[in-house]
C-alpha cells in the first residue's frame, strides 16, 4: 500500500496549534527552551529523542513560536492510521520493511528542498526512556542528512523537582558534521543529561 501523504487543512492546523498550547500550559509548571538561532532561508530537519506522547506536540508548538515553517512529521504508518487527523497538520507515514520506505524517504527529501518546510523525525524510530544510554539511528536518516537543510538536534526532558507539575526542558543544538550525525547527537544528548543532573545539585 502507498504511503499516507500529508495535507495541511486550515481547521486542523488551527485546532492542533490551540490544543498544543493549551495542553502544555495546563499540564506543565514551566517550559524552559535553550535554542540556537535558525537560518530562515533554509529548510529545517529536526532530529529529536522520542520519550513520550507529547513529543510531536512540543515541536509543533516550538515551530509556531520560533521557526514558523510548515510543519511535517514522519510517523509509523500503524500509528498514523490510528490518528488520521494528524495527516491534516503535516504527518506522513513510513512503514518499515516495505518498499514504501523508498517512497517515504524520497517524499521527505523533496520536502527539504523547500526552505518553507520543516521536518521532524525521531531517528531511533521508537519510544525510549529519556534516560536511554544511547540513541541508535535507523537506516534512512543518513539519506535525509544529504539534503541541503539545516539540521537541528533536539532533546526533551521533564523533571518535577519541588513542583506538583513537571517542567519541560528543551535543548537544541545545530548539527555541524552530517557524516557523524549519530555520534554527535549522542554526545549532545549526554551533555543535555548532565545539565539535567545539575538541576538537583
Amino acid at each position: 500500500m502507498a504511503m499516507i501523504k500529508p495535507r495541511h487543512t486550515a481547521f486542523y492546523v488551527w485546532f492542533y496549534h490551540l490544543f498544543a498550547r493549551l495542553a502544555i500550559n495546563r499540564s506543565f509548571h514551566d517550559v524552559k527552551v535553550h535554542m540556537p538561532a535558525i537560518v530562515a532561508e533554509r529548510s529545517l530537519l529536526v532530529l529529536s529523542n522520542h520519550h513520550s506522547w507529547w513529543d510531536g506536540f512540543w515541536v509543533l508548538n516550538i515551530n509556531r513560536q520560533l521557526f514558523q515553517k510548515q510543519f511535517h512529521v514522519m510517523m509509523l504508518k500503524s500509528q498514523l492510521k490510528k490518528h488520521k487527523t494528524f495527516a491534516h497538520i503535516g504527518a506522513f507515514s513510513i512503514e518499515k520493511g516495505t518498499r514504501t520506505v523508498y517512497e517515504t524517504l524520497g517524499f521527505a527529501a523533496n520536502l527539504l528542498n523547500n526552505s518553507a518546510n520543516m521536518l521532524l523525525m525521531f531517528p531511533q524510530g521508537k519510544l525510549q526512556s529519556q534516560h536511554a544510554g544511547h540513541i541508535r539511528f535507523e537506516r534512512g536518516v543518513q539519506y535525509l542528512l544529504k539534503q541541503n537543510a539545516e539540521v537541528l538536534m533536539l532533546a526533551f526532558f521533564t523533571d518535577y523537582l519541588q513542583n506538583r507539575k513537571p517542567t519541560l526542558y528543551v535543548y537544541g543544538e545545530l548539527l555541524e558534521d552530517k557524516q557523524n550525525a549519530e555520534v554527535l547527537y549522542n554526545q549532545f544528548y549526554e551533555r543535555c543529561k548532565r545539565r539535567q543532573e545539575g538541576l538537583w545539585r
